[in-house]
């Protein structure tokens, strides 16, 4: 429950800006003060062929606004997560990134934002300082090549076939199809892996889905949402083509080319947290709206049991009986059993019965709030549900919308609630759930 300084604190407004400087004390030779500022004027020169200045760099390694401002983010265009909408840079990433460029109050000139092909943008990456990729699949083979933030959110891996020979193609193995797939690509890379040995390669999406459609492919392998609006964008007939096959799902970050500081990316890394847990006015955290805008809510790899999280909610509760103030603080500080350390998505949260949270396993930002009339991202005041039926009900289910700490993206979620009479004479709502792994 520990939070970096640079993620901790927002900033509500300015008061005005200062100049800063080095001082030397009064003995210090005339000569030598003029000397560095010479040397320091120097480091501020910018360079004839239009780079940053050296004292810009210095700064860009260690202050989050200065590297912000001076990064060029890149991108192939990878809908949801970029694409372009009447020349404006727009998508998931894109929000991300601009909501933080808004808490730091720092503009970043479009012309940062550069789409080009995969292949173009991955190399220059790999090998030019100062630039980012929008959105790329974390994977062992790309571990040491990159310095990540996020994750953003997951994305299967699929093959896609023309309908009329899908029911044929769900049942050969990769290695029996001739598949097409992007140089470079995270697709190739799984393809690869599932035993891919006749590969077509190409820069170009149209290419491949034209080559699918001719027939010179048995299948196209690349990720499922941004697959299909490409399939919509370039297919004569999108409802042709429909996904056969599932190769593997990777959790897809933000990837900065390796030289960048490590305190920049840590700095930026502590801002997507921020982003994840912090709750707004309406008790919605900005990473929740941000993926509503673009995507629906999915079901969960989780294997928690309903019997699990019926078990945590009784001893919890028990616990309050015994024990409340005890229990809070245990619950608080995030130990065991009331946050689980095999399953973390396993954890317990409280409320009064004012809707305040009183205690919160996994995220202690939330205590202290009052929630009524506090919704989810569609809409749902779930928690004002949760409150009023343990009141009338002692015990039930509540079904709503919410993002999961130990995977990206927006997931179903039910939560079991109970009314517990603690030992401090106060009454509490305990509550615990699972992020569904099923339509139910």
């Amino acid at each position: 429950h520990r939070y970096s300084y640079s993620g901790y604190y927002k900033i509500s407004g300015k008061i005005g800006t200062f100049p800063v400087y080095i001082g030397f004390s009064r003995g210090t030779p005339a000569a030598l003060v003029e000397k560095f500022q010479s040397t320091f004027d120097e480091l501020r020169r910018t360079p004839e062929d239009g780079g940053i200045s050296e004292f810009d760099q210095i700064l860009s390694s260690w202050l989050l606004e200065e590297g912000l401002i001076h990064m060029q983010y890149l991108t192939e265009g990878y809908y949801p997560y970029t694409f372009r909408e009447d020349g404006v840079a727009k998508g998931i990433s894109v929000d991300i990134l601009q909501y933080i460029f808004s808490r730091y109050d720092i503009d970043v000139p479009d012309d940062h934002f550069v789409f080009d092909t995969w292949e173009d943008v991955y190399k220059r990456t790999l090998t030019r300082n100062g630039t980012a990729l929008c959105i790329m699949a974390r994977s062992p083979e790309r571990e040491n090549l990159f310095r990540w933030a996020g994750p953003i959110d997951k994305t299967p891996i699929v093959i896609f076939c023309l309908r009329e020979s899908a029911d044929m193609f769900r049942n050969i193995s990769p290695s029996d199809m001739k598949l097409g797939t992007i140089t470079d690509d995270i697709a190739a890379t799984a393809l690869i892996n599932a035993g891919g040995r006749n590969i077509v390669y190409s820069s170009d999406p149209r290419e491949l889905i034209t080559m699918l459609e001719s027939g010179v492919i048995d299948g196209w392998v690349y990720a499922s949402m941004p697959g299909y609006q490409r399939i919509n964008q370039y297919a004569s007939d999108p409802s042709s083509i429909v996904p056969v096959q599932t190769l593997k799902t990777y959790d897809f970050y933000f990837a900065f080319n390796q030289n960048t500081s490590a305190p920049l990316v840590q700095s930026f890394q502590d801002m997507l947290d921020v982003i994840r847990t912090e709750k707004d006015t309406t008790g919605v955290s900005m990473y929740d709206r941000i993926l509503y805008r673009y995507v629906k809510p999915e079901n969960s790899d989780s294997s928690i049991t309903p019997e699990e999280v019926i078990d945590l909610v009784n001893q919890t509760a028990a616990d309050l009986v015994r024990d409340a103030p005890g229990t809070v603080k245990k619950i608080n500080a995030g130990l065991s059993p009331y946050q689980s350390s095999e399953k973390p998505d396993l954890y317990v949260f409280v409320y009064d019965t004012e809707v305040n949270m009183i205690a919160h396993a996994d995220n202690i930002r939330m205590v202290g709030a009052n929630y009524h009339n506090k919704t989810d991202v569609a809409g749902t005041p779930f928690r004002d549900y949760i409150v009023e039926g343990a009141l009338a009900n002692g015990t039930g289910w509540e079904d709503y919308i919410y993002s999961n700490p130990i995977e990206s993206g927006l997931f179903w979620k039910t939560t079991r609630y109970q009314l517990a009479n603690g030992s401090d004479g106060k009454q509490y709502v305990v509550c615990s759930g699972r992020f569904r792994n099923n339509p139910e």
